[in-house]
Parts: structure tokens; C-alpha cells; sequence
């Protein structure tokens, strides 16, 4: 039996311009947006390594860096790139439509 995901929403596509960040709450959990070469993506904002929000950080290409030790994780899949973290942060299913992005948390 699947399970049909349940998006919710996350903000509008115009509050997330390309090569930017948003911090948003999603159905209790935090999430960080991101836009990368017209790609939406969502993570977890916290950083595994020292849990602080990845939010305060920086985008490097396809990659986030944690503000605090420099830690990178690849936003298609929260792969761990650099050090020190050594746990990959979770990535969300996103969608973006009639200029509403959402967000499938569960």
C-alpha cells in the first residue's frame, strides 16, 4: 500500500528569489528553502554537527555551509560534503505551483 504525501504550504514562490534562503515552519518542522539555478529546494534547518540553524549559513552553489564550523551538505540529497558533521541532514519532497511553494514533511 503507498502512502500519498501531504504537502503543505511553505511561503510563495516570490518570497524566494534565485540564490536565496528562507527559514520557514512546515507542519512543526523547521525547514530551510532554498532556490538554485530555478531549483527549489528543502532541508532541514539544523545543523547535526552543533544544532544551529543551517539558515545562518550560506549557499555555495548547490551547497549549504554551516555558519558555526563550516560543515556542507548538498541540498539534492543532504549529503554530507565537508566536515566536521559527519550525519546528513534531511531533505523534503518540495513542489511549486500557481506560485505557492509546498513542502511534504512527513
Amino acid at each position: 500500500m503507498s502512502k500519498t504525501r501531504e504537502y503543505h504550504r511553505a511561503c510563495s514562490s516570490g518570497e524566494l528569489p534565485e540564490h536565496a534562503m528562507k527559514a520557514v515552519v512546515v507542519a512543526g518542522e523547521a525547514v530551510l528553502l532554498a532556490r538554485v539555478e530555478g531549483i527549489v529546494y528543502a532541508v532541514e534547518n539544523l545543523c547535526p554537527h552543533e544544532e544551529i540553524a543551517l539558515y545562518k549559513g550560506c549557499l555555495r552553489g548547490d551547497r549549504i555551509e554551516c555558519s558555526l564550523h563550516g560543515a556542507q551538505f548538498r541540498l539534492r540529497d543532504g549529503q554530507v560534503c565537508q566536515g566536521p558533521a559527519l550525519q546528513n541532514i534531511r531533505c523534503f519532497a518540495v513542489r511549486e505551483s500557481d506560485g505557492e511553494i509546498s513542502v511534504a514533511v512527513s
